[in-house]
């Protein structure tokens, strides 16, 4: 099966630039690499369970909101 992940780039991307936090920011707050989350905001690389958890948390929205948007408002 292949999964598709563009939905949670475009979520996290969209989130990322709404919640006013630079990239640097975002890596201090989670501790993840910024070369890591840029890879994940261009859609190169997708965050396992744990970090996608840190970023929600840092972002303060739920997993769901950055996995599922069309679930999710």
């Amino acid at each position: 099966m292949v999964w598709d992940f563009s939905d949670l780039t475009k979520r996290l991307k969209e989130t990322v630039e709404n919640s006013g936090l630079t990239v640097t920011e975002l890596s201090q707050k989670t501790g993840i690499s910024i070369r890591t989350l840029k890879d994940y905001l261009a859609g190169k690389r997708y965050p396992h369970a744990g970090r996608l958890m840190k970023i929600s948390n840092a972002l303060g929205v739920s997993c769901d909101y950055l996995l599922f948007p069309d679930r999710i408002n």
